[in-house]
This record gives structure tokens, C-alpha cells and sequence, in this order.
């Protein structure tokens, strides 16, 4: 059983030894303390007892008595708070190895470190092994650029979806955390977006710059960037993302026409079942059913209700007749889909005129890329050449 001092020795001789002891007195004191403290079967009075000789000795003049205390209690699995705050207040040659692997500092302490420490005990706890969500919230929301750094250094930290948007909110034009945030697989699908769309704002402010393009050219070329860019991270993401981020991109006019039709043009149905039920306030298998189970009426009327132009219909149209005789239950290849969107366009409604095709191989000449949009090209010149 382990020694009780407080039954058996005062703790009077605690002070003496402090105050008159010699340096070597002092020093073995100090590691007589530091084992009671980190005895697990130590009666708990005894240890209270020790802690204001304890912390006398945290704050020894002698800087090696201080160094060799913090190195010992470094080991305890729990220590009295008013101890582990005098050893953190310490030079950080001696505070920030005692804060980096103390088992005794739980959530509340290391965030009360955190509200009043300086960047480099932010950083310390930023890069401890599992930290508490609690204290990941902390650190994104009120910690310096240094901490910040740190936690997302840390693998074994989880960042949730609300505290990768904070950083993104507050560092966004830092490049050492984009870039961190961005090489994340967890990272939410809607930080992708806002980035995809900061990146494109820049090269049209470049453009602008440099007079590579001119205006309308460079503008055109950054809106395709950031369109193919929202396409690919909508091509990638689960149903469930896809009702979540939908809506996201609605309320930022990232939902626009061109994106769905280039949805459209490639083979990407289900980008476009989700865009179209949203901005037709229906559900998703509602849409699905009227677009591919009652014609072209059905698709008009749920066209019409998500607002989108009317210029397009009979492009959508094409997209779903080619759909429902090849397949709708998965993304298609490209090129195939497209020239045989481009095969029912040109073959399938009488009711289409010259010039209604010549605006809808348009549509597919910007939009679709690749050989469709060479196959459009070549048929608008033959289109005009004939007319």
C-alpha cells in the first residue's frame, strides 16, 4: 500500500525544505512529490496535500528543478489543475513538451489553454492525438493561422463537415489551408464548389489582367472551367450529396441551364433528375417517372416548371429518348451518348426547322465537348451550306 505523507510526515517540512533546502534537497523533493502525484494508488488526500509544495517547486528560480518537475508529471494520467496551468504558464522549452503529452489535460483544460494561450501552445494542442470535437470546433473557429495549420497536419483528428466550413470561412484566401482542406476525402462536397467558383473569378480577373483573351472570350472560358469543375464533383458525389448540394448550388446561381445541359449533352442523368426536381419542387422519382414514362408532354411539363429555356426542350428531349431506349440507370460514355443525341436530333422531330437545329447543334457544339461537339460543328457548316 502506498505511503501516506499526510499521516506521516508534515507537510510543514515540504516548506522548509523549499524555502532553506539546498539545490539537491529541493531537486529530490521534487521527485518524491512528482511520484506521489503520479501514484494511481496514492490516497487522494495525500496527493492534495502535496500540491501547493508542488506548485512552489513548478515555479523553483532554479530552472532545471522546473524542467525535470514537468518532465515527471508529464506521465501522470491525472493532475490537479492548478499544477498543470502553473507548468504551462512556464518558458516553452519546458511548457509546451509537458502540454504536448500530458495525459491529464482533458477537453475543458486544453481549451482553457486554448482561449488564453499564444500561438505556440495553440499549436501544440492543435497537433495532440485525439483531440475532443469540442476542442477541433475551438481551434477552427477562434484559433491563429499556425494552429490552424496544425490540426489539419493531424492525422487523427476527424474535421466535421460544420468545422472544415469555419476554416474554409476564415481562411479561405490562405492557400496552406485551402490546400490542406482541399486534399481532404471528408472535405463537404460544397467547399469544393465555392473554390471551384473563387478559382474561376480569378482567371477572369487574370484574363482581364493580361489581355491573353479578350473580355467575352476569357469570361467564357473561366464560366467552362468552373462548369466542368461543379460537373465532376456532382458526377462523384452519392444521393444523398447530390439533395444536399443541389439546393447549395440554387442559392449561389451555380445551378444554372448551361450546367444542367452539359449534364445533359454528356450522359450525366442523374446530375440532371436532381436539377430538375429541385427547380420543379418535385421528388426526385416523381421526375424520373414523368420524364421516362409518359413522353414528351410529361417531360415539357416538368421542363417548364424548373424554369429552364425553352430554347432546350427538344435538346432534353433528345437526351431522354436516347436514355430510355439505351439505358438510364448509370452515367454513359460521352462521346457515344452524345452522337446519339446528336442522331435523334437530326432524324427524330419533323417538327424541328433548319434554324431550330442550327441552335440546338449549337447548344451541343459548346456544351457537350469532345466528338460530339466536332460532329456538331461539321453540321452546322453543312446545315448552313444547304440552306
Amino acid at each position: 500500500m502506498a505511503k501516506s505523507f499526510a499521516n506521516s510526515l508534515d507537510t510543514q517540512i515540504f516548506e522548509d525544505v523549499i524555502s532553506r533546502g539546498t539545490l539537491e534537497q529541493r531537486r529530490e523533493l521534487a521527485n518524491q512529490l512528482s511520484d506521489l502525484l503520479c501514484d494511481e494508488d496514492a490516497p487522494h488526500e495525500d496527493q492534495e496535500a502535496a500540491v501547493p509544495a508542488v506548485i512552489k517547486l513548478a515555479l523553483d528560480p532554479v530552472r532545471n528543478i522546473r524542467e525535470k518537475l514537468a518532465e515527471r508529471l508529464s506521465n501522470c494520467p491525472t493532475l490537479h489543475p492548478d499544477v498543470a496551468f502553473t507548468i504551462i504558464a512556464d518558458d516553452d522549452e519546458i511548457a509546451l513538451e509537458f502540454l504536448a503529452r500530458s495525459p491529464a489535460l482533458d477537453s475543458w483544460r486544453l481549451l482553457a489553454v486554448l482561449k488564453v494561450g499564444d500561438v505556440h501552445r495553440q499549436q501544440v494542442i492543435a497537433f495532440r492525438a485525439n483531440l475532443d470535437a469540442d476542442v477541433v470546433t475551438h481551434i477552427a473557429d477562434a484559433a491563429d493561422l499556425p494552429a490552424v495549420i496544425a490540426l489539419l497536419d493531424n492525422e487523427t483528428v476527424h474535421l466535421a463537415a460544420g468545422d472544415c466550413r469555419r476554416l474554409y470561412v476564415r481562411f479561405g484566401s490562405e492557400p496552406q489551408v485551402v490546400d490542406r482542406l482541399l486534399d481532404r476525402p471528408d472535405l463537404p462536397l460544397e467547399i469544393r464548389m465555392l473554390e471551384a467558383a473563387r478559382t474561376s473569378s480569378r482567371l477572369k480577373g487574370f484574363f482581364e489582367d493580361t489581355q491573353i483573351l479578350d473580355h467575352e472570350r476569357g469570361a467564357r472560358a473561366a464560366n467552362e472551367s468552373e462548369e466542368r469543375t461543379f460537373l465532376a464533383l456532382m458526377c462523384s458525389a452519392s444521393d444523398k450529396e447530390l439533395r444536399r448540394v443541389v439546393p447549395f448550388m440554387s442559392g449561389r446561381d451555380m445551378l444554372t441551364a448551361s450546367l444542367i445541359l452539359r449534364a445533359a449533352c454528356q450522359g450525366h442523368l442523374r446530375v440532371v433528375e436532381y436539377a430538375l426536381a429541385y427547380l420543379a419542387s418535385m421528388p426526385a422519382e416523381r421526375v424520373r417517372g414523368l420524364i421516362y414514362g409518359h413522353g414528351s408532354l410529361s417531360l415539357r411539363a416538368v421542363h417548364n416548371k424548373a424554369g429552364l429555356p425553352a430554347s432546350c426542350f427538344h435538346l432534353l428531349r433528345a437526351v431522354f429518348d436516347v436514355a430510355r431506349a439505351h439505358g438510364r440507370d448509370s452515367d454513359h460514355e460521352p462521346d457515344i451518348f452524345g452522337r446519339k443525341v446528336i442522331e435523334t436530333l437530326m432524324t427524330s422531330y419533323d417538327m424541328l426547322t433548319i434554324q431550330d437545329k442550327l441552335g440546338l447543334l449549337g447548344l451541343i457544339s459548346d456544351l457537350a465537348g469532345g466528338k460530339p461537339a466536332a460532329i456538331a460543328d461539321r453540321l452546322i457548316l453543312d446545315l448552313k451550306a444547304a440552306a
